[in-house]
């Protein structure tokens, strides 16, 4: 198991995991989570609403996870806020089915960084 570290920012304060590889899973929780289908421990879970620069400052995450759709936004809007806190790292997507999930992950990738997405 990952050491613990408390994060506190302006916005909030947490526990997350800190290793060399830190991951943090944006909206993840309900498939991601001790829960969910597919447990992934070493995870730091959080919302969108939550993402500051002080949060990526914290973590210094080296991989963000992350839905292509929730209730509230989707991929393209988490991406664009990552780029625009300074996060430079890669971003796995997880999709549902699509037809062409290709053509997503390139569109996706075209806001400025490395993109994977994930389609059954």
């Amino acid at each position: 198991m990952a050491p613990i570290q408390e994060c506190s920012t302006r916005s909030n304060n947490f526990l997350a995991a800190r290793d060399t590889e830190t991951v943090l899973a944006l909206h993840c929780e309900v498939f991601l989570g001790p829960q969910g289908p597919l447990p992934l421990t070493g995870v730091t879970h959080q919302t969108l609403s939550r993402l500051d620069a002080d949060l990526l400052l914290c973590l210094q995450p080296k991989l963000v996870i992350m839905p292509l759709f929730t209730a509230d936004h989707d991929a393209t809007t988490a991406i664009e806020r990552l780029v625009e806190l300074g996060y430079t790292g890669p971003v796995t997507v997880i999709a549902p089915k699509l037809p062409n999930p290709r053509l997503v992950e390139r569109e996706l990738a075209s806001l400025g960084l490395m993109v994977t997405l994930i389609s059954p």
